[in-house]
């Protein structure tokens, strides 16, 4: 793994050998899909939802038709479970720690039923259920690995990485008044089998953006500790540690390098000047049930793990952000969000970098049961940004052709860099996440980028993308 991790070993060989990048390119193509598909071997029966039902009320202990008596109780409670499950997704990033064991704990449709890995996520969710019950700790594991090949551009065309997350949250409070304390953390690491990472193959080919925010490559690193208390049943809450701010600030549903788009116009905010995680806090107010403000405060100059707090206190240099989110349900339509975000970051002396700031917008609403459109508009300027103005529209299907658990995805972007003497760049992306098991996605996609602002020889190049991710 070290030898890989480092571009060494057989895959580095095979990678010089530049007279056959076709067969090159098949050959890493198969190899990620080796490891994906054998997962696999008898095809699933979805259960019925009367099944899922009595299954649930088995789960949790609890029948499924409560008393009479209890049910003015039980319904309030459920009101309020399924207020915080619908507007989780809409006021923190799908990639953030509570949402991403909130995925990982969700039975899902799959195409097959049984292989490796369910095999082994079951017997995983039988004890991390029980250490919650008795502990109120749960954990999480995801492994993704994607593999990138561009058509053309001036440099290094090809890269496949990986991405180890282990994750958990300890609920250590909770009242019946809606008061709740847990602490959350993630542990991650980053590795490449290839010359470059994946997030490396944008600079590489000429992108004003990159073809994945994610991908990159350090070793293990304790990248989030945090304490989030929430009070009122979450109407009031904040959390302070060693945070991530892109999880809090400019989210919609789709901003997930993991499980949905990979370009960065649609996975991130290239507009905004994020540190890497630092220390930080955020708080959030939900002045109505459908109008939630929250800011964030964190360490401009973060070093992408838990340690000293030397530079936020000898510097004071410091990112702030301001967001106004109104998630209205419309009828005939469903859920929406509507954003508007402000930020400021202060010049980081020692690194010669300006201070900067700019405004976001961004509107997400559901178009029918099944399927939602996005746009999302941000400007920036200052802090060593390359994109002064961006624009990103696009809309998900998810269950499409009623196959439950996968979901199809595309989107525009346009892009205008901050620096004058280099041309606008356009970009397209699609995907199709496939359901293989409750624990297994395999998402191919193509992303077109059309001309690329630091590639003067091409006009358009395509980029073919395939993820395979499990979670558990």
């Amino acid at each position: 793994m070290t030898a890989l991790a480092h571009g060494g070993g057989a895959i580095h060989h095979c990678s010089d050998a530049r007279a056959v990048p076709a067969v090159r390119s098949a050959w890493r193509l198969s190899a990620v899909i080796v490891v994906c598909v054998p997962a696999m071997r008898a095809h699933a029966q979805t259960p019925s939802a009367e099944g899922a039902e009595q299954q649930h009320g088995e789960t949790t202990g609890t029948s499924a038709h409560p008393n009479e008596s209890d049910s003015g109780v039980n319904e309030a409670e459920d009101q309020v479970d399924k207020d915080r499950t619908r507007l989780a997704p809409l006021l923190l990033a799908p990639d953030e720690v509570g949402n991403q064991i909130r995925a990982a704990t969700e039975e899902s449709a799959r195409l097959f039923d049984h292989g490796p890995i369910s095999d082994l996520s079951q017997p995983w969710t039988q004890f991390n259920n029980r250490l919650e019950k008795e502990t109120g700790l749960r954990l999480g594991f995801a492994y993704t690995v994607l593999y990138q090949q561009a058509t053309s551009g001036p440099g290094v065309r090809d890269a496949v990485g990986g991405d180890v997350d282990f994750f958990g949250r300890w609920r250590l409070i909770e009242t019946d008044t809606g008061t709740r304390g847990h602490i959350g953390f993630n542990l991650e690491y980053r590795h490449r089998f290839t010359t470059i990472a994946p997030a490396s193959l944008g600079d590489n080919i000429g992108s004003i953006w990159r073809t994945t925010r994610g991908f990159s490559t350090f070793d293990w690193r304790l990248r989030e500790l945090w304490w989030h208390q929430s009070f009122l049943d979450g109407r009031f809450e904040f959390r302070v540690g060693t945070v991530n701010q892109k999880h809090f600030i400019d989210i919609y549903s789709f901003k997930s390098q993991n499980t949905y788009f990979l370009g960065t116009p649609f996975s991130d905010s290239p507009t905004i000047a994020f540190p890497s995680n630092g220390f930080g806090a955020m708080t959030r107010v939900s002045v109505l049930p459908e109008v939630h403000l929250t800011a964030t405060i964190g360490d401009a100059n973060g070093t992408g793990e838990v340690g000293p707090l030397d530079s936020l206190f000898d510097d004071g240099e410091l990112l702030t952000t301001l967001d106004l989110s109104v998630t209205p349900t419309f009828e005939g339509l469903g859920d929406g969000k509507y954003g508007l975000t402000l930020w400021h970051r202060d010049a980081r002396q020692e690194a010669g970098i300006p201070s900067g700031g700019g405004v976001s917008l961004l509107a997400e609403q559901e178009i029918a049961s099944n399927a939602s459109a996005f746009a999302r508009y941000g400007y920036g300027d200052g802090a060593d940004l390359t994109i002064e103005h961006l624009f990103a529209a696009g809309a998900v299907i998810r269950e499409p052709f009623d196959l439950a658990g996968d979901a199809f995805g595309v989107g525009l972007s346009w892009a205008r860099p901050s620096d004058p003497s280099l041309d606008d760049q356009w970009g397209a992306e699609a995907f199709y996440r496939i359901q293989l098991g409750n624990a297994l996605q395999l998402t191919p996609g193509f992303q077109i980028i059309v001309n690329p602002s630091e590639s003067r020889e091409n006009d358009v190049i395509g980029v073919f993308m395939l993820r395979c991710r499990v979670q558990f």
